[in-house]
């Protein structure tokens, strides 16, 4: 049988799929994923490879991963053609819970 700490360490040691490292993050040491991407705009690009497949469906909506990445870019460069929102800005997003609200947060981390 395997312990909690063998399960853990078959997972994030060295070589290990969820490989954990520390580094110094704004003068701190932290422990992070070895392969993690270094931004969420690295996983809404990567997921980009999924193309047609359903990214999120919402009742009678579906929205596949291209759909998403279409949707995302247009509205990221809305926001900042039109807006001037751009790197290092806050960004508030007053609305419930519905895909639109996924598609403004990944056009904010792109931006």
């Amino acid at each position: 049988m395997t312990t909690r700490d063998e399960a853990l360490a078959a997972l994030t040691g060295p070589g290990a799929p969820f490989e954990q490292v520390e580094v110094e993050v704004g003068g701190v040491p932290t422990t992070v994923f070895a392969s993690a991407p270094a931004a969420l705009r690295d996983l809404l690009v990567s997921g980009r490879a999924h193309g047609e497949r359903d990214f999120l469906v919402f009742a009678d909506e579906r929205y596949t991963f291209e759909d998403h990445f279409g949707i995302v870019a247009g509205l990221a460069r809305w926001m900042a053609d039109e807006h001037g929102v751009g790197r290092g800005d806050r960004v508030a997003i007053g609305m419930r819970n519905y895909p639109q609200w996924v598609m403004a947060f990944w056009a904010v981390q792109a931006l």
